[in-house]
């Protein structure tokens, strides 16, 4: 997808200045909408939150001690919903829908 201006604006509403533009066009290349671009960052954001990445305090023995709190997940997952939500409407999907289906394996037939 080529991404706009207005696109790359509405993208740093969600994911702020980082990633860099280079790597927002980057990201759009393989996507359909630029909803999933956002989406793509922050879902990786908060993988890393949960997989103990994040720093929460540093100290230097009797010289320094700094805490840094940990970003609120909440604001995250409800940013992921709002996005997941727009592109479910894009794509013809009623929100709130919930799919059943059969599982499959490709070496039985059922």
């Amino acid at each position: 997808m080529e991404l706009l201006d207005s696109d790359i604006n509405f993208i740093r509403d969600y994911v702020g200045d980082d990633p860099n533009d280079t790597d927002l066009y980057i990201l759009a290349d393989s996507v359909k909408y630029w909803q999933e671009v956002p989406l793509r960052i922050l879902r990786r954001r908060l993988a890393n939150s949960n997989s103990g990445e994040a720093t929460t305090s540093f100290s230097l023995s009797g010289v320094l001690s700094v805490g840094m709190a940990k970003s609120d997940l909440s604001i995250l997952t409800s940013q992921i919903r709002d996005l997941q939500t727009q592109l479910d409407e894009l794509n013809g999907i009623p929100s709130g829908s919930v799919f059943v289906t059969r599982a499959r394996r490709p070496d039985r037939v059922w």
